[in-house]
């Protein structure tokens, strides 16, 4: 089976939204006040996750944390560390794990 561009980026897009929206259906369903606005959110997250993966970050749980970080606290992908550390980096995606990663070693010693 072949599929046009068009059609690529149409399942493409189809699955990008629907990732972005089981991650809000998430966080709603866990911490009901922290989303205040679907439409807004979800509009932030799509462009959150289009920032991450054209940096090169494709890994799913990384992806998964960054957008949640990007819903619970709307600006986190726009912040200027986290653009610096990633733009910065030869490989975006191991700087971000090392960041998460960091992140929860310091949050398991306070």
């Amino acid at each position: 089976m072949k599929f046009s561009t068009e059609q690529l980026e149409a399942i493409t897009n189809e699955e990008k939204q629907s990732f972005i929206k089981d991650i809000i259906g998430e966080i709603k369903s866990k911490y009901p006040q922290a989303i205040q606005d679907d439409i807004e959110c979800e509009m932030r997250l799509t462009e959150a996750l289009d920032y991450a993966e054209s940096l090169g970050i494709h890994d799913t749980g990384l992806l998964r944390t960054f957008l949640y970080l990007e819903a619970c606290e709307p600006g986190y992908a726009k912040s200027t560390p986290i653009r610096t550390a990633l733009e910065e980096s030869n490989n975006p995606e191991q700087r971000y794990r090392d960041i998460i990663h960091s992140a929860l070693n310091l949050a398991k010693r306070t």
